[in-house]
């Protein structure tokens, strides 16, 4: 019974504080709850994403900050945002200057 009450508190909170927009959220513990300040969800915006230059002539995966990289010619040279285990079956392989 009690799990099914933490349970309802939760998902009302969550529906409340995203419709309304609200400052505070609850905190559930063991036997009580307590309403707290929200601290703001990291967005897509904030998170850095890390990728990958290839170079398309030597079939080499470098990661953006190798300063191999940085000597590829633009000819050659892509950008990748994605699992790079999918380019090995293209032939790619790792730079083992950066992936050491």
């Amino acid at each position: 019974m009690k799990r099914l009450i933490a349970l309802i508190l939760i998902v009302l909170s969550t529906v409340y504080t995203v419709s309304c927009g609200a400052k505070y959220d609850i905190v559930l513990t063991q036997n009580s709850f307590t309403t707290t300040e929200v601290i703001p969800a990291v967005t897509t915006q904030d998170i850095v994403e890390e990728y990958y230059i290839l170079n398309v002539s030597s079939k080499k995966i470098h990661m953006s900050s190798c300063y191999m990289a940085k000597r590829i010619s633009e000819k050659n040279r892509a950008e990748y945002r994605g699992d790079i285990s999918e380019l090995s079956s293209q032939g790619y392989e790792k730079c083992k200057t950066c992936f050491k």
